[in-house]
């Protein structure tokens, strides 16, 4: 197929062009454009490159896009992320290597040593295709659902005195940012501190103050009374946050939810994740959406309890460019 290769404007036009092929390729994680903008403006950029070329057909139809830029979470800079796809329409035709190949002429330009990519396990021919060019499976993690309405509270009442005896109540971001003047700093350093915990085949990188602001405060899709803290005393020893779905009204994103180690095995986690369930329900939501590395088993087995229901796995893959 005539297809020509651009480099990604950063205009409206570009945009709604970006986020119909999203949404095609994987409908049940439709995306708008305004949330990809936003995720671009968030983006720290003082060290982390972005780069995004579209395939357009000869009218002007545009049927596909590479995208590569730096980890901000996992950063190393020979270390990327390598994101393509196209139209279904448009699937068979060449346009899927033509991208691959023009990204990995620039990589190889830029000095890359690894990339990482993923896609979901019902995708055989892309699995196929990634396993093909060297791409080595490194990671699974289970998407799981839960139905909020359906959800029956009932099994799980002891939960709330069992936290109050152990002196644990529960706040919200919203509400520690209408009381505590050093409310963000604290927030900042319980989540930096939890996400090193998270299993990853590449280590933790803390982000800079302004972009956890951005991704977790100021994010049109953040939830700031859906963001449920638990606190001992003066101490915030855990976290659950909940994202609004701009493209999936009803639905929501669970954030991390996670406890400080010294605070395991008490059920904090646990009764978070009923924090979060309630909110969900009050505010009329009938989906949660969660994301957990197959290796949690502890998280894991708190949504098996409370009725997550697990969907196909996204797989994790890894490229080696260079020895080095």
């Amino acid at each position: 197929m005539d297809i020509t290769l651009r480099d990604f404007e950063e205009d409206d036009a570009h945009y709604e062009a970006l986020a119909q092929i999203d949404t095609e390729v994987y409908p049940d994680h439709p995306v708008t454009a305004a949330s990809l903008r936003y995720d671009d403006r968030s983006f720290d950029r003082s060290k982390c490159l972005l780069k995004r070329h579209m395939a357009w057909v000869q009218d002007g139809t545009p049927a596909g896009y590479v995208a590569y830029h730096h980890m901000e979470s996992r950063y190393h800079p020979q270390r990327l992320w390598l994101w393509a796809a196209v139209r279904p329409a448009f699937q068979g035709r060449g346009i899927g290597t033509a991208l691959y190949e023009h990204a990995m002429a620039q990589l190889s330009e830029l000095g890359a040593r690894w990339l990482h990519t993923s896609t979901r396990e019902m995708m055989p021919d892309t699995l196929r295709y990634l396993r093909t060019r060297g791409f080595v499976e490194v990671l699974r993690s289970w998407e799981s659902h839960l139905d909020v309405q359906g959800f029956d509270s009932t099994p799980f009442a002891a939960y709330a005195p069992r936290m109050e005896q152990e002196g644990i109540r529960f706040t919200t971001v919203a509400e520690e940012r209408g009381t505590r003047g050093d409310w963000l700093e604290r927030i900042f350093e319980l989540h930096t501190t939890l996400m090193a915990d998270v299993p990853s085949t590449t280590p933790y990188t803390v982000p800079s103050m302004d972009t956890f602001v951005r991704h977790a405060v100021e994010n049109p899709e953040a939830l700031l009374d859906g963001y449920f803290i638990a606190v001992q005393g003066d101490r915030y020893v855990g976290e659950s946050a909940l994202f609004a779905s701009q493209a999936q009204p009803g639905s929501l994103y669970q954030g991390l939810t996670a406890v400080r180690r010294d605070y395991r095995g008490r059920g904090i986690a646990m009764a978070l994740k009923l924090q979060t369930i309630d909110y969900a329900k009050l505010h009329g939501y009938r989906l949660i959406k969660t994301w957990n590395a197959t290796v949690n088993e502890g998280m894991l087995a708190i949504n098996d309890r409370l009725g997550f229901v697990r969907q196909p796995a996204w797989v994790e893959f890894e490229k080696t460019l260079s020895a080095g």
